[in-house]
C-alpha cells in the first residue's frame, strides 16, 4: 500500500471520527417568534421538549422537559394570535429537574386557544420560545401517554420501551402500527407533497383499554387515535439506535438526499467503505479538511435539530420544515396564523430573499409547494454543492 493511499485513508477516518464526536455535543433549542424583536426560531443551545394536554373540565397541563438546572418558566393562554385576550397565564421557577418532565396545569376556557411559551435560564440567560394553537375540539388532545410513570413529551422512544396509554372519556383507543420507512420530502417547487394517509400501509390495528400499557416491538411508526374516524392522531417512532443524532454512516448518506442525486446516493451507500465514501463527498466539496469539518458540522447539526424539532409520521429531517431547515437553515422571521406558518429567509449576498408557507393539516405542517420557489432552491443547492454555507 502507497505511503500517499494510507495518508487519504488516514485523513478520511480522523475527519469521520471529529466529526461523530464533535455532533454528539451538538444540541439546540427551540423557539417560536412572532415579531423580529423575540426570540429566534430553533436556537441551538437551549434544547427544550414539550407536549399538551387536556383533562375533563377546562384544566389545561403541559409537560415539558429542559436541559437547564434552574430556570423561569412562563404560559400565557390568549384567545387569539393577536394577544387581544388573556385567558390565563402561570410564571414559575424551576430548579433541580434538568431534563426531567415538569408538569404545570392551569385553567383555560374555551375550544381553540393560542399558547405562548417562554423558559429562561436563570443562569446563563439562555431563551426557549414556542407559540402554536390548541383545538381542544379534537378528541386526541386528551390522549396521555407516559414511559415508566412519567408523561411522554417526545415522538420517538426505543425499541422495546412500554407506555401507557389513557384517555379520560374514552373506555378505549386505537393503535396503528406501520413497520415501514417514509420518503424525504419532494422539492418545494414538485407538486409532490407527501401527506399521511392512517389508512394506508398499517400492518395492524389494536383496541386496547384507556390506562392499558404497549410494548413497542418493531421498529416503525405507532399512530394512537380515540377516534378511528379523524385522520389526526399522536406519532410515536421506533428509530434505528441513536436517533436524533447522526452518528454513523448511513443516515450521514441518506440525509445528503437534498443536496445530492440519486446516483451519488447510491454510490456512496454501495462503497467498499461507506464510512470513506462520504468523507470524501464533502471533500470534495471544501478547498481543505478544517473547512470540511465546518460543512459537516453545519449539515449534520441541522439534520439532528430537525429530528428533534419536525419529526411526526417520520425522521424530521424528511418532513417538509426538516427539509427547508437543512437546505436553508435557521429562518429571519416566523409567521404564525391559525392553520398557517410561514418562514422569512432575508436576502443576502449569495441568497435571494425566500419566503416559505405551510398549512396545518390533520395534525401535519405540509408546504405550499410553488414552481417560483425552484430558482432559489436551485441556487442553495448549488452553493452547498460547491462548498458555500450561507
Amino acid at each position: 500500500m502507497s505511503s500517499s493511499y494510507k495518508h487519504s485513508i488516514m485523513r478520511r477516518y480522523t475527519l469521520l471520527l471529529a466529526i461523530f464526536l464533535s455532533l454528539g455535543s451538538l444540541y439546540g433549542c427551540s423557539g417560536t417568534k412572532n415579531f423580529k424583536t423575540e426570540p429566534v426560531l430553533y436556537d441551538r443551545d437551549f434544547e427544550v421538549h414539550h407536549r399538551v394536554h387536556h383533562e375533563k373540565g377546562d384544566t389545561m397541563a403541559i409537560a415539558l422537559s429542559a436541559n437547564s438546572e434552574d430556570f423561569r418558566l412562563e404560559v400565557v393562554a390568549y384567545s387569539d394570535p393577536n394577544k387581544r385576550i388573556v385567558l390565563n397565564e402561570k410564571r414559575t421557577n424551576v430548579r433541580g429537574r434538568e431534563n426531567v418532565p415538569f408538569i404545570l396545569k392551569m385553567k383555560v376556557r374555551g375550544d381553540n386557544y393560542f399558547l405562548d411559551v417562554v423558559l429562561r435560564d436563570n443562569d446563563d440567560g439562555r431563551v426557549y420560545r414556542d407559540a402554536f394553537f390548541v383545538d381542544k375540539t379534537d378528541p386526541n388532545t386528551f390522549i396521555r401517554i407516559a414511559k415508566e410513570g412519567k408523561p411522554l413529551i417526545k415522538s420517538y422512544l426505543g425499541l422495546q420501551d412500554a407506555i401507557s396509554i389513557y384517555h379520560p372519556d374514552k373506555s378505549q383507543l386505537y393503535i396503528r402500527y406501520y413497520p415501514r420507512t417514509y420518503k424525504p420530502a419532494a422539492p418545494p417547487f414538485s407538486t409532490r407533497g407527501q401527506k399521511f394517509n392512517p389508512r394506508k400501509d398499517f400492518a395492524q390495528m389494536v383496541a386496547i383499554p384507556s390506562g392499558g400499557d404497549v410494548v413497542l416491538e418493531g421498529v416503525g411508526l405507532y399512530f394512537i387515535q380515540a377516534d378511528t374516524l379523524r385522520k389526526n392522531g399522536v406519532f410515536i417512532n421506533v428509530f434505528e439506535e441513536d436517533f436524533p443524532r447522526i452518528k454513523s454512516p448511513i443516515p450521514m448518506i441518506l440525509s445528503t438526499r437534498y443536496i445530492t442525486t440519486k446516483a451519488e446516493i447510491a454510490g456512496m451507500l454501495g462503497a467498499e467503505s461507506q464510512k470513506n465514501a462520504v468523507d470524501e463527498f464533502w471533500l470534495n466539496r471544501s478547498p481543505n479538511k478544517n473547512f470540511a469539518k465546518e460543512l459537516i458540522k453545519t449539515y449534520y447539526t441541522r439534520v439532528q435539530v430537525s429530528n428533534r424539532e419536525f419529526t411526526t409520521y417520520k425522521e424530521g429531517w424528511k418532513t417538509d420544515r426538516g427539509m427547508i431547515y437543512v437546505v436553508f437553515g435557521k429562518p429571519d422571521e416566523v409567521l404564525k396564523a391559525r392553520g398557517k406558518e410561514v418562514w422569512i429567509y432575508d436576502q443576502t449576498r449569495n441568497r435571494t430573499s425566500m419566503r416559505f408557507e405551510f398549512r396545518k393539516v390533520d395534525g401535519q405542517t405540509l408546504l405550499n409547494r410553488n414552481a417560483y420557489l425552484k430558482r432559489g432552491w436551485d441556487m442553495e443547492v448549488y452553493d452547498w454543492r460547491r462548498g458555500v454555507m450561507n
